[in-house]
């Protein structure tokens, strides 16, 4: 992945609080995106949500994403995300703030949400993006700590944030200590 920017360097260890996700858990989850949920991210619309590094925008950006939105509240790596866009040529926004104050400006075909772990931030983040309308026909990708994943899938069904109609628009894989889950949301 990211090959189009390969010689570029990317501010992996910019702060020792974050926590990029590796290379070989972002090449299975684009996988699981275009096998599985049929992501053609080419002129899609990218939210990277808790960016951290920006690695999984940049991925998606990589295989031809139209436009990629950062939010990541670390004023120092926002800056970081900003430079490296600026670098490669990637056309985005990048919203320096807390998640919670994040007001989507558009709807987004594909959202990344990988926030630090166990600390309650999935749900407050989905249901912030329901209600600014921003995910109503998106995939979802969410990463998180493995014990946390079906607890955050559970709430997500009792808010009525996705369904549990028992098709295909759940999709959850383990990779270790980290579990990832993906929807497809629709109105």
């Amino acid at each position: 992945m990211d090959a189009q920017y390969k010689r570029k360097k990317r501010a992996d260890a910019c702060e020792p609080y974050v926590r990029p996700t590796k290379a070989r858990i972002r090449q299975a989850m684009f996988n699981v995106l275009r096998h599985s949920f049929g992501v053609d991210f080419a002129g899609a619309c990218v939210l990277d949500g808790f960016a951290g590094t920006g690695a999984l925008g940049f991925d998606a950006a990589s295989l031809g994403a139209r436009h990629i939105t950062f939010v990541e509240k670390d004023r120092y790596v926002a800056g970081l995300i900003r430079d490296s866009a600026k670098r490669r040529g990637v056309p985005c926004y990048v919203f320096c703030c807390d998640f919670a104050d994040f007001h989507a400006p558009r709807g987004f075909d594909v959202v990344f949400l990988d926030p630090p772990y166990c600390q309650g931030l999935v749900i407050p983040a989905m249901l912030n993006l329901r209600d600014a309308g921003a995910i109503t026909n998106s995939v979802v990708c969410i990463e998180c700590a493995n014990r946390e994943l079906m607890g955050i899938h559970l709430q997500l069904i009792e808010l009525g944030v996705v369904k549990a109609d028992g098709d295909a628009s759940f999709v959850y894989k383990t990779y270790g200590h980290i579990g990832v889950a993906f929807y497809r949301l629709h109105e």
